[in-house]
């Protein structure tokens, strides 16, 4: 075979000068095609020119020249070969023309490649006889380079094509490691393709150059030589169709079943079905700009491809899950339904609250039993993207065991790294790990690998929990400034002044405060509407937990709590929880009884449910599912590493020990507590993270600002380099983001895991928006005792799997209040916090002499390194 890199993408270095490196793509990927066309042609040219001669009907001569090729169903009417090209001199250029228009009509592919006028370019860039005789002396035959091996080719050049271009990560194209592990799953459960004379089709709605059909007509002839698979695909780049479509044309199959257009918009097969569905859809490809046919389609319901919902626009990988299952055979079909095997980044997993469009989306699949099996491949699989990726399986008439499950199999770690990368490609799926995988899927059975779920196992319901809105009212200088700076209030004639002579009281009941202000306000000649008298009172109220509780004022709630939006909640409630029945008919029943177990003990204040806000969400988690607990050492064990490693004179291996030893001793403390977590959110009194833009106050003096790199990752106790900040006037921060005393902080956008207890010293600092500033309830908790639980392994395991994947590692606020901690008696968590506060001081004392250590290890580096090329030292001649 020919040598891909030596023989074909080497051509690159002939267009020098004609072409920019990242354009060679343009003249080798057609040019190759008209080769393997030319050399399939070859032992037929004579015989299939007779033909050609005798019968002038198009449709009369692909039919005969199939049957006399044995399946070859185009071309050529003229007598050109690329030899015969470059042997005409200054026709070159005029007879390769001639040559590429005449190929049947079903050759379209060189129009889409614009190669007439890249002969013309290279005709006046004097390289085209160069081009053309390196073209002619490859040997592209069936003989030479069979189909698999001519699909391998095309995988490299359209490869080095897309490297050289940097093309976008949603234009990656699928190895064939990954190819084979998917079709492998695909064909496992189709017996009947295994024997006799069997006719399966197979469709791809986004088939690129065809590596999948190519891979998958290979499978499928390997388990039974007497199959046939009709292959099917549309495709929306017109290179990659013209690939595909010459492919298609080279292996005797038919053209037309190649289709150019955009799958989400124009399905090219609107009547057909399919045995199979093969795709590997772009990730994260926005739809905005054809959205307004894709809500078209939806709004046909299920009768048309997308009933089932609407994703984000920023993100398509789930329209063309829906257009797939559209295109399956019926389940009661005499083929017996289809299975559709797609690959996918985690997005379609997990994103959408419940309630979206992705969510239903999700939903609608599990609930009709649509999901076989999802398989987590390992990262930097793929040549233009290093993003975890998902095989999904779909099967629309599953086995009889495999019915209401869904099998969930983690290959991330199967992986065997590459001899060289090729761009993103660092890992592939070599044939033990394939067989591991579908050994796995086989067995059906659980295991650290392998996990067999119910399909509501991945349902649940968001609800939504309410508490009483309380209030103060106060008519003080502060909050009357507020009233003046109202947009609205602030024009009112008369309110400032009427609210600087009211009376000073505070008030601890809303409708006692209207009834005087009113009366204050009347007398004074001033009348507010509806509107601005409760944007008044919302401007003049604070939060108060001893005031009373504010009413429903009207309506038919009216004398009901009003709920306080700054502390609503939402919960999620897992089908099946407490033991309930694992159906939507025990939705209330289950509902309730989380909300008597898990919310009202814990709830201060009276706390109700508001029905009308429960939504069914679905979610699959793959890190829920296959986290692995690996508990700490024992504090015996790490000390006789510690008492070993301070022997050593640079220490490095000894710091590490330490804030081991650090961990284990926290974790030793929590040991004897009870098993019951509860989350945070019970507790939180105030939550936020700074706000943007900070940088452009950096000052020498002003207020400190609190930074990532101040929290600790060992210690509760805030440090490192001061950053000030200098606020104009006109930035109004306020007291939203500043310090308190007991404030507990958490580390959101960066080096997950860091928390910290603000000291006196830190009051009254301001933090960035990548810290989460907490205010707790400090009559129910010790910050330091939730802190320390929080630095521990359990604490640690929560925040990192909390933390989500993109362009950075972060963790969104509800993130926090989600956190799960044990809540022993008050007194009990201040003395456990007491307990560590004195054995975190040793291991902050060791790791401080560990860190002199090093100093002194590199200060002794760096003075030997100066006595050496100073010559202060000698140095032995055999060195």
């Amino acid at each position: 075979m020919v040598d891909l890199k030596k023989d074909v993408w080497a051509i690159a270095d002939t267009l020098r000068g004609v072409y920019a490196r990242n354009k060679a793509g343009d003249v080798i990927l057609p040019m190759t095609i008209l080769r393997r066309l030319e050399c399939v042609m070859a032992p037929h040219r004579a015989q299939v020119a007779a033909i050609i001669a005798q019968q002038p009907n198009e449709t009369l001569r692909v039919r005969m020249i199939k049957s006399f090729t044995g399946g070859v169903k185009f071309y050529n009417t003229t007598k050109h070969t690329l030899t015969s090209v470059y042997d005409s001199g200054d026709d070159m250029a005029d007879n390769l023309l001639e040559y590429v228009r005449g190929f049947s009509q079903d050759i379209d592919v060189f129009a889409n490649f614009h190669l007439p006028q890249h002969i013309e370019r290279m005709r006046k860039g004097g390289i085209l006889a160069t081009i053309v005789r390196q073209f002619r002396d490859l040997d592209l035959s069936p003989e030479a380079v069979p189909n698999s091996k001519m699909g391998e080719l095309f995988e490299h050049l359209i490869y080095m094509d897309f490297e050289s271009s940097n093309a976008e990560s949603g234009d990656h194209y699928t190895p064939r490691d990954a190819i084979n592990l998917l079709v492998d799953l695909l064909f496992a459960e189709d017996d009947n393709a295994l024997s006799g004379e069997a006719i399966r089709s197979i469709y791809d709605p986004t088939v690129g150059t065809g590596g999948m059909l190519s891979v998958a007509e290979e499978h499928l002839h390997r388990m039974n030589q007497d199959a046939e698979l009709l292959l099917y695909g549309q495709e929306l780049r017109s290179e990659s169709y013209a690939m595909c479509r010459s492919d298609m044309l080279a292996k005797g199959q038919n053209p037309q079943n190649i289709t150019l257009g955009n799958t989400l918009t124009n399905d090219l097969f609107p009547d057909d079905r399919f045995n199979y569905i093969l795709s590997n859809p772009p990730y994260g490809v926005d739809w905005k700009s054809i959205a307004e046919d894709v809500e078209k389609e939806h709004k046909r319901g299920f009768s048309g491809r997308f009933g089932a919902g609407l994703p984000p626009t920023s993100d398509g990988a789930l329209l063309f899950v829906q257009h797939a299952i559209a295109k399956m055979n019926p389940a009661d079909s005499p083929d017996g339904g289809a299975r559709a095997g797609i690959v996918l980044n985690g997005s379609p997993l997990f994103s959408g609250g419940a309630g979206s469009g992705s969510s239903n989306i999700r939903g609608w699949l599990l609930e009709n039993d649509l999901i076989e099996a999802i398989v987590a491949l390992p990262n930097d699989m793929f040549y233009n993207t290093g993003i975890p990726t998902y095989l999904w399986i779909f099967d629309n008439n599953k086995r009889p065991e495999r019915q209401g499950k869904v099998q969930l199999i983690d290959a991330t770690a199967l992986g065997a790294k590459m001899r060289k990368s090729l761009g993103s490609k660092r890992v592939e799926i070599d044939d033990a790990a394939r067989e591991r995988v579908l050994q796995q899927y086989a067995d059906m059975e659980s295991s650290e690998t392998s996990k067999i779920f119910d399909n509501l196992d991945f349902a649940f319901w968001q609800i939504t929990v309410e508490r009483p809105l309380r209030l103060n009212f106060e008519t003080t200088p502060e909050r009357v400034a507020l009233v003046a700076e109202h947009k609205t209030l602030g024009n009112i004639d008369g309110l400032i002044e009427a609210l600087n002579s009211f009376s000073g009281n505070q008030y601890l009941n809303r409708e006692d405060f209207l009834n005087d202000l009113g009366k204050h306000l009347g007398s004074r000649g001033i009348r507010l509407t509806s509107a601005q008298r409760k944007a008044l009172w919302q401007t003049l109220g604070e939060r108060d937990e001893n005031a009373d509780i504010c009413r429903v004022q009207s309506g038919k709630n009216k004398g009901e709590p009003e709920p306080d939006t700054s502390l609503r909640d939402t919960e999620i409630v897992p089908f099946g929880w407490g033991g309930h029945s694992k159906t939507h008919d025990a939705k209330d029943a289950t509902i309730q009884a989380y909300f008597t177990v898990e919310v009202k003990p814990h709830a201060e204040d009276e706390a109700w449910l508001d029905y009308a806000k429960t939504k069914v969400g679905y979610e699959i988690s793959f890190t829920r599912h296959f986290y692995k607990y690996v508990p700490p050492r024992s504090l015996a064990e790490i000390d006789a590493d510690l008492d070993e490693s301070l022997q050593e004179i640079l220490g490095l291996l000894r710091e590490v020990e330490v804030q081991e030893r650090c961990q284990a001793v926290i974790d030793h403390a929590f040991q004897g507590l009870p098993d019951t977590r509860i989350q945070l959110r019970r507790f939180i009194r105030f939550l936020t993270s700074g706000s943007r833009g900070w940088g452009d106050y950096y000052a020498d003096e002003g207020d400190v600002f609190v930074r990532i790199g101040n929290l600790p990752r060992q210690s509760l106790q805030l440090g490192g380099e001061i950053q000030r900040v200098d606020l104009p006037p006109h930035v109004r921060e306020g007291q939203r983001t500043r310090l308190r005393e007991n404030d507990l902080l958490f580390s959101i956008t960066a080096d997950i895991g860091s928390v910290a207890v603000v000291g006196p010293a830190w009051v009254g600092a301001y933090v960035s928006q990548h810290v989460a500033l907490c205010r707790l309830d400090l009559s129910r908790l010790d910050p330091r005792f939730v802190g320390y639980f929080m630095l521990g392994t359990e604490g640690q395991d929560q925040l990192l799997q909390g933390a989500v994947g993109g362009t950075k590692v972060q963790l969104a606020l509800d993130d926090i209040r989600g956190l799960r901690i044990p809540v022993p008696p008050l007194d009990e968590q201040r003395r456990i916090a007491a307990y560590l506060d004195g054995e975190t001081a040793k291991s902050d004392t060791l790791i401080a002499k560990t860190q002199r250590h090093i100093g002194l290890a590199k200060e002794r580096r760096s003075a030997l390194i100066t006595a050496a090329v100073t010559g202060q030292i000698e140095i032995p001649k055999e060195a």
